[in-house]
């Protein structure tokens, strides 16, 4: 890393900043699948049908059992405290679905992928004497960006007890790393930071096959596995050190930064394969214990088989390479027979349980949490609101601390009449 021939001290983390906490430092970020709640019509499931009887938006094989098309958009609010209060807000989904006489459906969204906001002090600081001064070093280091996901998928129903279906996952993105070290002296020439930045850009994609079999009447099992095509792959490139002499953390040339950019180039970029490549196994039972009331329990297990170059450096170089959770939900579905607004009403809750294991200092780390949720339909085609509450506990086996995660969800899917064959007005 940078100055490690100059300096040697143990990095200790005094801030995290930007949401979902020290996960985010860990190899790619936060990946938006490990939050407790998905979008705000899911309530922690992943593939169960939990946002109307018989359809999950994440889930293909569910779509040809929409009545009508749906635009559904999600926004998400996170506070997380390590103990230092980190808040972050933005769009957890956007989903467009289109059934087709329902034996079949297509569907696009958008979401993000990974979150790799985060920002590390060292705690400690060097004293060193260097020109008759004695200095006072201090490192850090920031990243920011992430990676989004848009898929395209799609759901055939084969008869009246097995759907299938099949979704692309096209990752893109870009982040910027930028590590420095901070110098206090008497003299002002000698106080400042000296900077090294780098970026790096994303590409990869991903198929996820879906399968739905109902054996009886009131019980569905899911099934999904989702493998690598491409390989996430990312394209790096590092940027000339200079010092920084007015700290607003950019090269330029206003300030008497030196070196001039002008006078450095970037090196070149260079290809990093493979730095992301997951094989997911998820599974899933939707048990009906009464009419409108149903029970979902949910297991999914991950693992990483791709790695983490160590040209690539991170603010903690380490990643999380396996993952395994499960999930328990109640929700009582509105009666679309019936002609109150009192009957319209979805609730959901559920309770989480997610253990992660990381490559390389054996840190586990496991959260705990629940979800309460409401949905609200209305409308002759059935448009929908849906608010989401999540609680966790997330505790690391060593080295960190312990974790305190809010999320609300709010979201709203409209519907429309698609692909279906409207009567023709008589004439007289």
């Amino acid at each position: 890393m940078l100055f490690r021939n100059c300096v040697v001290f143990p990095l200790l983390i005094g801030s995290l900043n930007y949401g979902q906490g020290i996960v985010n430092g860990f190899g790619l970020g936060h990946l938006n699948s490990s939050q407790g709640s998905m979008n705000a019509g899911q309530c922690l499931n992943r593939i169960l049908p939990a946002f109307q009887t018989g359809v999950a938006l994440s889930n293909p094989a569910t779509w040809p059992n929409l009545k009508f098309t749906q635009l559904s958009l999600s926004y998400s609010a996170i506070k997380n405290s390590v103990p230092v209060l980190n808040e972050y807000s933005g769009l957890s989904s956007g989903h467009w679905i289109i059934p087709i006489k329902g034996r079949a459906a297509i569907g696009f969204s958008i979401s993000p992928y990974s979150n790799q906001n985060i920002a590390i002090t060292d705690t400690a600081s060097t004293k060193m004497i260097a020109f008759g001064d004695t200095l006072s070093l201090q490192r850090g280091y920031r990243r920011s960006g992430g990676i989004t996901v848009f898929k395209v998928g799609s759901g055939l129903s084969l008869n009246k007890k097995i759907n299938l279906g099949a979704k692309l996952h096209f990752l893109f993105g870009s982040s910027r790393q930028s590590e420095s070290l901070l110098m206090n002296g008497s003299a002002s020439w000698m106080s400042g930071a000296i900077i090294q930045t780098s970026r790096m850009r994303y590409s990869g994609s991903f198929l996820q096959g879906y399968l739905s079999v109902i054996p009886i009447k009131s019980t569905i099992i899911m099934a999904a596995v989702k493998f690598p095509i491409n390989p996430l792959d990312g394209l790096y490139r590092q940027y000339f050190l200079f010092y920084d002499s007015n700290d607003n953390g950019y090269h330029d040339s206003y300030h008497y930064d030196f070196p001039y950019p002008v006078d450095v180039s970037p090196l070149d970029e260079v290809r990093l394969n493979k730095i992301h490549s997951p094989i997911e196994y998820t599974v899933g039972i939707d048990q009906r214990i009464s009419p409108g009331i149903n029970v979902m329990v949910e297991l999914l297990s991950y693992k990483e088989n791709g790695q983490i170059p160590e040209k690539l450096q991170l603010g903690i170089n380490d990643f999380v390479y396996s993952s395994n959770s499960a999930s328990i939900g109640l929700i009582k579905f509105p009666d679309d027979l019936s002609v109150s607004w009192t009957d319209k009403f979805t609730f959901r809750s559920g309770i989480n349980y997610h253990s992660q294991q990381l490559k390389f200092s054996d840190i586990s780390i496991t959260e705990m949490g629940y979800s309460l949720g409401i949905g609200f339909k209305f409308g002759a085609v059935g448009n929908q609101i849906d608010i989401n509450y999540y609680a966790g506990f997330r505790e690391y086996s060593q080295s960190y601390e312990s974790e305190i995660i809010h999320q609300f969800q709010a979201g709203i899917s409209l519907a429309d009449i698609w692909f279906v064959k409207r009567r023709q007005k008589r004439n007289g």
